[in-house]
């Protein structure tokens, strides 16, 4: 089976499959409106890519063994300025689909969920649904952030927070989000 690639006019490179046997590369590669060197240069091209497809991945896996929660683009910057001399490196979006295609893509995390709306206690109506505060001072509002240490533990910012000028009137950091703590950022 000979694989000839055809050039097409400002489009892309196509390979077509010839089965015909008794057939040299010389008597075919006319048919196809090309030279035998441009045929042995396409297999040579395929080549080429091949090995530079393998380099990336056993270079991305060496990265990972080190690092295994690095990005794609963050890998493409470092292989980039890791560049070797007779390597051209690919474009981003083609390191990324080279990626994607052997596995080693990361799986984004889901976000933790922190709202459950369908608990056993009692919901408060809102008393504030379309009251605009017109001084500073008229309204305030509290809110609970958490926040994501690196440990992997979790931390509440209780905040007393004023609605007309969004400033901060007091704050408390607590490892938990029962309302005694809220109340102290009044203090």
């Amino acid at each position: 089976m000979l694989n000839i690639r055809i050039r097409k006019k400002l489009g892309p490179i196509a390979t077509e499959p010839v089965t015909v046997r008794g057939l040299s590369v010389t008597t075919v590669c006319p048919l196809f409106g090309h030279s035998r060197q441009a045929f042995y240069q396409s297999k040579a091209d395929i080549q080429r890519e091949v090995r530079l497809e393998r380099t990336l991945v056993r270079n991305v896996e060496e990265i990972r063994t080190e690092d295994p929660g690095i990005g794609a683009h963050k890998l493409w910057l470092m292989l980039r300025s890791l560049s070797i001399s007779d390597v051209v490196m690919p474009g981003c979006e083609r390191f990324c689909r080279l990626l994607r295609r052997d596995g080693l893509i990361l799986s984004t995390p889901r976000p933790r969920h922190t709202t459950n709306s369908n608990h056993r206690y009692h919901k408060w109506r809102n008393l504030i649904r379309g009251f605009v505060p017109s001084p500073a001072n008229q309204l305030w509002v509290s809110d609970i952030t958490y926040i994501m240490l690196s440990d992997g533990n979790v931390c509440c910012l209780h905040l007393i927070i004023n609605a007309y000028s969004h400033t901060i009137i007091g704050w408390v950091l607590a490892g938990s989000f029962r309302a005694a703590i809220t109340m102290q950022a009044l203090e």
